[in-house]
């Protein structure tokens, strides 16, 4: 994340590596199909969980707190998992 004007905002850069890769497995691997994809970061400040819908995709971007204790941990993750 990074703060512009005031506002947090994900690298735009890391976000359009994801939607080519989404690009990429739906027109070479699962055509005609909706990928999904997601960007997965630590918390460093605070959670975030938000969702986009590029060009027919769904694209998510959340965080994990690794503070936490494991068991804590792969059960958010499981979570988010469950959630697509």
């Amino acid at each position: 994340m990074t703060i512009h004007f005031g506002a947090q905002r994900v690298h735009s850069a890391k976000l359009y590596q994801l939607f080519a890769d989404i690009n990429n497995i739906a027109a070479v691997e699962a055509p005609g199909t909706t990928v999904e994809g997601m960007l997965l970061f630590p918390v460093v400040n605070n959670s975030i969980r938000l969702d986009y819908h590029i060009h027919g995709h769904s694209v998510r971007i959340d965080t994990v707190d690794l503070a936490k204790p494991w068991l804590d941990i792969r059960n958010e993750l499981n979570e988010l998992l469950a959630s697509t």
